[in-house]
């Protein structure tokens, strides 16, 4: 009986005990302005992915051009990594659950514009470009290599790409253009790819629009098969293709923005946002038919004689 009452009392302080103990999970992305804030010795880095400029900018009115600045506002992440170089050996840094957040910004001064309807332009503008990143992958975690078992014979510098994409001729016809792209790895080669892909581009990037006169956004209501919403080159490739986003209304008038596909380690930049969202999370060499990646945490294999 005394035994069994101190292991009730045993399991009890443990739980509690265990309780107390800080969260590791709950700091993995969480919000900060600086590496100060990343508390949590996993996941010390902060990943800053926007900064708000415009409030240096700030005048004492649009008719006083008498600088007014306030500090810039910054949002950022706290992540596990920023590079493979904070990874242990055999580790790299990748992508893992965390995605880029819309972020508004706060200015409520002049933002550096002449007038109220470029101020609130402006603003509209840095929303837009929250729309169009937001859910787009950013490297944060350490993670182990997980090798492709099948036969591997496809490098991304070597590859050509081609195929067939629709778009419409000035008069309303659909017409199929072929399309070659050298140095990006096509949807149709990864099988025999010896590395991890994050993102395949669409054939045409997704458009949204808002506001009470959206419909007239022709660059967004003339349908999926519409030129102007074509990825171009980078359609069926390794690449990050952002959103499109639109507003029009009677005060302000049409704002588009229309960010670019990238390869690689994307850069995507604008309104306040720069970030990398990764294309390929790693990649290795072919070595006689086998996927091969060099295990020094900091650098890949780009040579035979390297991958051994």
């Amino acid at each position: 009986m005394l035994r069994q009452r101190c292991c009730q009392k045993w399991s009890t302080a443990f739980v509690v005990f265990m309780l107390s103990l800080p969260s590791s999970s709950a700091q993995y992305g969480t919000s900060c302005a600086s590496s100060a804030d990343c508390i949590e010795l996993t996941y010390p880095h902060c990943y800053v992915y926007w900064k708000d400029e415009t409030l240096g900018a700030n005048k004492e009115s649009y008719e006083n051009s008498l600088p007014k600045p306030s500090q810039a506002q910054v949002k950022g992440v706290c992540t596990g990594c920023i590079s493979s170089c904070d990874c242990s050996v055999n580790q790299y840094c990748g992508v893992g659950d965390i995605s880029i957040a819309q972020v508004m910004s706060s200015n409520g001064g002049t933002a550096g514009q002449a007038s109220e309807t470029d101020y609130k332009r402006l603003m509209k503008e840095m929303e837009l470009f929250g729309i169009a990143f937001s859910s787009l992958a950013i490297r944060s975690r350490c993670l182990d290599y997980i090798k492709p078992k099948e036969h591997c014979s496809a490098h991304v510098r070597s590859t050509l790409t081609t195929l067939v994409v629709e778009q419409k001729t000035e008069d309303g016809k659909t017409v199929g253009m072929y399309r070659a792209a050298n140095g990006v790895l096509s949807e149709s080669l990864a099988p025999r790819f010896c590395g991890k892909v994050n993102s395949w581009a669409p054939m045409f990037h997704t458009c949204l629009v808002s506001g009470g006169l959206s419909q007239d956004i022709s660059r967004c209501a003339q349908g999926p098969t519409d030129s102007d919403l074509s990825t171009l080159d980078f359609a069926a490739t390794a690449a990050v293709c952002p959103r499109w986003a639109g507003y029009r209304e009677s005060s302000i008038g049409e704002v588009f923005v229309s960010p670019a596909c990238g390869v690689g380690d994307a850069v995507m930049a604008g309104g306040g946002y720069n970030f990398v969202s990764p294309a390929i999370d790693w990649e290795g060499v072919c070595v006689r038919g086998e996927c091969a990646v060099c295990l020094d945490g900091d650098r890949r294999c780009t040579t035979l004689a390297e991958a051994g």
